[in-house]
Parts: structure tokens; sequence; C-alpha cells
């Protein structure tokens, strides 16, 4: 990338070990009233996450209705952004 030889437009890297599910905007367990540990919590959240029921949402047409009555459609300028290099 430093040599600008690649294409890409922008790259997000995400650090959060556990990913979101254990990022910083996370609630966590008051330690203080709860005996359920971070990793437990951690844990039990992982479990929730993956037992959820999974949809596409280009099928779903709750989905597809805020698309169209909110934003105006799927190629709404309101789902794009631009970015600028600071150098």
């Amino acid at each position: 990338m430093k040599s600008r030889k690649v294409t890409y437009d922008y790259v997000e890297v995400m650090a959060c070990p556990g990913a979101c599910l254990n990022g910083g905007g996370q609630l966590r367990p008051d330690p203080s009233s709860s005996s359920v540990t971070p990793k437990q919590n951690l844990d039990k959240m992982q479990e929730i996450y993956m037992n959820q029921c999974k949809i596409e949402p280009l099928t779903d047409p709750r989905i597809e209705a805020v698309y169209r009555e909110w934003l105006g459609g799927f190629g709404s300028p309101l789902l794009r952004t631009n970015f600028r290099a600071v150098t």
C-alpha cells in the first residue's frame, strides 16, 4: 500500500480479540455484582450470536422495505461515503 501499486480504495482493520462481541463498546458484567467472568460472558455472547437464525438481508422483505421507504432504494447515496487521504 505504501508503494501505491495497489488499487484498494479502503482497508478496514478489525483489531478486537473476539471481534465485535469483545470490542471496546460492549457492555461488561459488573465485577462487584456478577459471578460471571469476562471470558464466560464472551463465550455466552458468542453462543447466542452463533445460534441466531441467519437471514440474507437482500431476501428479507422487511429489509427491502427499509431500503425502499427510508433510503430510496438499494443504490441510495445515503449508503455511500467518500474518503480522502490525510498525509
